[in-house]
């Protein structure tokens, strides 16, 4: 199964204005966190990267993530009616677009789906919101460039508590959106010369066997010709005589026939390997 790239790759926000919120969602390193959809990958990454050399040559250090899929992730404090009816423009995971097997990735480690953004201060009523999130024991919600953390007190009145930090501006997710039809061409296209590849490495395959039975035949025809040579001088010098050495006028015939022959055999292979490379040439275009 594929191993999705980390979220600083393969996670865009199309609509910037949310941005700076849904990276605040974020640490750095859940960014670089790369997501297996099953253990076996799990392992197998971990083993080729980071505990030998046999992926890249050196160990690399790297952050792995699996859970498996039966496994319960926490529902939204609110539902997105409600949400809707505080102020909220929805949670943070309704404004990015990621592989469908990084979103419970998203929703475990990163509580997107648990993080309402409203990017209008004036429209949250904070008070039922505090109240909703603590309900549902905690949670982050983000208010223009705040993001606010609520927690129920463990003492007393156990009341909601609420901590605040600054939303920064984002560093990582801030790069041009990736049109997904474009990218899907694009994924399209890779695997079709993909498939070209493994034709032409077959097709090469087979031409080298062709080639090399050509070359066998060459040396076949050339030792004959020679061969031949040699007795076609000898006759003509009269070194040999029928009756001395037993090679005949007709054992002189048959051994031209056979270097005629093995040059016809080597002329077809010739012909038939040029033919196939043509072929090939015109695959590529």
């Amino acid at each position: 199964m594929e191993i999705i790239e980390p979220a600083m790759i393969s996670l865009t926000v199309p609509n910037k204005d949310y941005v700076n919120a849904v990276e605040a969602c974020f640490n750095i390193t859940q960014l670089k966190t790369f997501v297996a959809q099953c253990d076996d990958d799990y392992r197998l990454l971990n083993q080729l990267v980071s505990d030998t050399v046999e992926a890249l040559g050196k160990k690399v250090r790297i952050t792995t993530w699996f859970r498996p899929v039966e496994g319960n992730i926490a529902p939204p404090p609110m539902t997105l009616d409600e949400a809707h009816s505080l102020g909220f423009d929805g949670y943070a995971i309704d404004f990015v677009e990621c592989p469908q097997a990084m979103r419970a990735f998203l929703q475990r480690e990163c509580q997107l789906h648990r993080t309402a953004i409203a990017l209008q201060t004036n429209r949250v009523d904070t008070a039922r919101t505090m109240e909703a999130i603590s309900r549902a024991g905690g949670g982050n919600y983000i208010v223009s460039n705040t993001m606010n953390m609520v927690t129920r007190s463990q003492y007393g009145r156990r009341l909601p508590q609420n901590l605040t930090r600054d939303v920064r501006p984002a560093r990582i997710l801030v790069g041009p959106v990736v049109d997904p039809a474009a990218r899907q061409k694009i994924e399209s296209m890779i695997a079709q010369s993909r498939d070209k590849l493994t034709v032409h490495a077959e097709e090469a395959r087979r031409l080298g066997d062709i080639e090399r039975q050509v070359s066998r035949e060459q040396k076949e025809y050339k030792d004959a010709f020679v061969s031949l040579q040699h007795l076609q001088l000898y006759f003509a010098l009269d070194i040999f005589s029928n009756d001395g050495y037993g090679i005949s006028q007709d054992a002189l015939k048959a051994r031209k026939l056979a270097v005629l022959a093995a040059k016809k055999r080597m002329d077809t292979l010739e012909n038939k390997l040029a033919f196939n490379k043509a072929g090939l040439r015109n695959f590529d275009e």
